[in-house]
């Protein structure tokens, strides 16, 4: 019989605030329950301490999340000697076998967690059947004490290398030169400004319902993942390089229009059919017009881009969309060719480029083009202004729209020599932002050493319908005002 899927621990998941500091007391209650079982023979060496704490935060703050989401849902936890030691690239050096499973017996032994079933092997699943286990209302209600919303935060290293396909792309762990330290010290800047800023989404809590039920839960990854990493691939840092993390490169692109940053509306620029007219330019030529339009009905024009990703990005021959996937659908039928005359008539349209094609140029690109990425991303925090990344587009704050358009086309000339045409998303700001965002404004710019008009109000221009919106971003620019003005 097939298994069935369970959410297992995010092991890039931590608590911040007051809610790590109460995981942090729970945690040191931990050596007087050894000392009561007698389980400890000896003084824990600092790494193992640190090992405790770090796997006990990430535990913790699963189970809490979990009970937030549902009492009854429970966790599956991977109990497999190395499967913590082979993702070092990824979760950091603390994160241990023998800590997760000291942590458990603790917590069931408290009746803090009830172990609901017991991991075991099978056949289907690398690391077998994780245990399952649940929270219970007892440890909730005691890591809940004076925690906020946005007490969790999903951390990882601002770099992660990764193996091949044929190696599982498992993390590498690597020695950083020179050169990788400056990325990285890059990303940690960048992040800084995100955290800095709210970035979120204006969409009524009846849609963010809808989607939650659709698969895409939006509202805690909104508190949650808010920063970014690089991701470097087939074990070297010749290859991709993009930045992955942020909530907001998982919002479908229909609903990317609604995302606000500090409550004010956003503009998104992209470059348009940038790896193309890359490639075009690594053989010294200059392409123009539109290179997925290769003599079929616009209509399949998703279907050919998708094909040429394939064609730069794979080894060999591109393979044919599978049913089911998300990929846009081939029927010869309709296409009026077969699945080889189709990729034979987009190899045609880029004759000049062709013997490129199967030859995974596509990632040394991907490591072109996020370097471009954060090349533009690092101007703009310089002048104090957070920008949301997504491969090779941006999202900043509508007033910075000329800024950005500027800052991308300085940034691809600076980097690859040629000029890439920049799409702008136009976007048409609603009466609700519009007003949501200038009652934001005033609060922000209200300085309570310098104002003697009363303080506004936060909470008293509510929209029917989007409270939840409202809440999270009221909730953020009170907090930034508190900061700068104590």
């Amino acid at each position: 019989m097939a298994i069935q899927p369970t959410p297992t621990l995010d092991l890039n998941l931590y608590p911040h605030g007051q809610l790590a500091e109460r995981c942090g007391l729970l945690i040191k209650q931990m050596a007087d329950w050894e000392n009561s079982q007698g389980a400890r023979k000896r003084t824990l060496k600092p790494h193992d301490r640190l090992a405790r704490d770090t796997t006990g935060k990430v535990l913790l703050a699963n189970l809490y999340q979990a009970w937030k989401g549902d009492p009854l849902a429970t966790l599956g936890v991977i109990l497999k000697k190395n499967f913590y030691s082979i993702q070092r690239g990824k979760i950091g050096p603390y994160i241990s076998y023998t800590a997760m499973k000291t942590l458990l017996t603790f917590l069931s032994d408290r009746n803090l967690i009830e172990i609901a079933s017991k991991g075991k092997k099978h056949p289907e699943a690398k690391t077998g059947i994780p245990t399952q286990i649940r929270a219970q209302k007892d440890l909730f209600e005691y890591l809940y004490q004076d925690a906020g919303e946005y007490d969790l935060r999903a951390v990882h290293p601002p770099v992660i290398l990764k193996a091949t396909k044929e190696e599982g792309k498992k993390t590498i762990l690597y020695e950083a030169d020179h050169h990788i330290e400056e990325i990285e010290q890059g990303v940690d800047f960048i992040n800084q400004k995100l955290l800095e800023s709210w970035p979120d989404i204006q969409l009524s809590d009846q849609d963010m319902a809808r989607f939650k039920d659709e698969g895409i839960d939006l509202c805690p990854k909104i508190y949650t993942h808010r920063t970014v990493y690089r991701v470097f691939n087939n074990g070297t840092f010749d290859e991709g390089g993009r930045f992955y993390g942020g909530w907001w490169q998982q919002v479908p692109s229909r609903l990317r229009q609604h995302i606000t940053i500090d409550g004010m509306p956003t503009v998104e620029m992209d470059y348009s059919a940038l790896h193309p007219r890359l490639i075009y330019a690594e053989k010294g030529l200059e392409f123009n017009g539109d290179p997925y339009d290769v003599g079929l009905d616009d209509k399949f024009r998703p279907l050919v881009k998708v094909t040429f990703q394939k064609l730069i990005n794979g080894r060999g021959e591109a393979r044919q969309p599978r049913p089911g996937s998300n990929e846009p659908t081939f029927d010869p039928s309709d296409v009026g060719l077969s699945w080889k005359q189709f990729v034979d008539q987009i190899k045609d349209a880029h004759s000049q480029i062709s013997d490129l094609f199967g030859t995974g140029i596509g990632l040394r690109l991907q490591r072109r083009d996020s370097d471009i990425a954060q090349a533009v991303m690092l101007e703009f925090n310089q002048w104090g202004i957070p920008m949301l990344p997504i491969h090779d587009s941006f999202l900043v704050s509508l007033r910075y729209e000329g800024d950005l358009l500027l800052a991308m086309r300085q940034a691809m000339k600076k980097h690859s020599g040629i000029d890439v045409p920049i799409k702008n998303a136009n976007r048409s700001i609603s009466n609700l932002t519009a007003q949501l965002s200038k009652h934001w404004e005033q609060y922000d710019q209200y300085d309570p050493s310098q104002d003697h008009n009363q303080e506004p109000e936060l909470t008293g221009l509510f929209v029917s319908g989007y409270e939840g919106y409202q809440k999270r971003v009221g909730d953020m620019v009170r907090e930034k005002h508190r900061r700068t003005f104590g």
